[in-house]
């Protein structure tokens, strides 16, 4: 599945692929403006024959065409997981990365030494994400050179998991997402919105070479250092 992210992206199929433990795979493809669910199906090809060759896999698929977003929101969109014990670190990681290293960017996939940590790849970037000026915004410029995944790794627990067993959950939480901005080799560029409270490259990974001017920003209208947060401009 991983080989195909790239050809997916050139066909303008977006999407979600989620990795639970052990060894479980959930993905929702979608392609706005397309006309058929066979192209979709045409790009995980290489899926299917992963399948074929590995008598018992278990699978279950299906396709639907929507005649708009919101009708295929409402139909799919669901609870968001709002208030449950989860810890994320996430990287971003480009076409390179991808279509060179799929096999070393599988073993972040299925996680079976990890029973608490599943991990997930979200199809958002490429495209016309890349065609902004990467100093017109904000956002971390890692997403203007080609950032196609943005790669989660998730660790997720009950109430009743002890106190120790929860804290490294998160620290390998943290290990793996370093060891994964290693090998996307995308300056550890990390989507904000999903990042690990406990980045240690937080600067780089949030902000990269933004940080500075931002900083700037953020003392010119906010002096007296009001307005702050974990690992958010300024942050010390």
């Amino acid at each position: 599945m991983v080989k195909s992210i790239p050809s997916m992206a050139d066909a303008g199929i977006r999407g979600y692929i989620l990795w639970a433990p052990p060894f479980s795979c959930f993905g929702i493809l979608f392609q706005p403006g397309g006309s058929n669910v066979q192209t979709v199906n045409k790009t995980i090809q290489p899926a299917w024959d992963w399948v074929a060759q590995h008598p018992g896999t278990q699978t279950t698929s299906f396709g639907t065409v929507h005649p708009n977003f919101f009708s295929y929101m409402s139909t799919y969109i669901g609870d968001i997981a709002i208030a449950t014990n989860i810890w994320m670190g996430s990287r971003l990681v480009p076409r390179e990365t991808l279509k060179n290293k799929f096999d070393q960017l599988s073993r972040f996939a299925i996680l079976p030494e990890n029973p608490f940590i599943g991990s997930s790849a979200l199809i958002v970037g490429g495209g016309a994400v890349n065609d902004a000026d990467p100093d017109s915004t904000g956002l971390n410029p890692a997403w203007r050179k080609d950032a196609i995944v943005s790669w989660s790794i998730s660790g997720v627990w009950t109430n009743s998991v002890p106190g120790e067993t929860i804290k490294q959950i998160k620290a390998n939480v943290t290990r793996l997402t370093q060891e994964l901005g290693e090998l996307a080799d995308l300056d550890d560029g990390s989507y904000f919105n999903e990042a690990d409270p406990d980045e240690p490259k937080w600067k780089q990974a949030f902000f990269g070479s933004h940080y500075s001017r931002l900083l700037e920003i953020k003392q010119k209208v906010d002096p007296k250092g009001l307005f702050t947060c974990n690992r958010c401009i300024g942050s010390s």
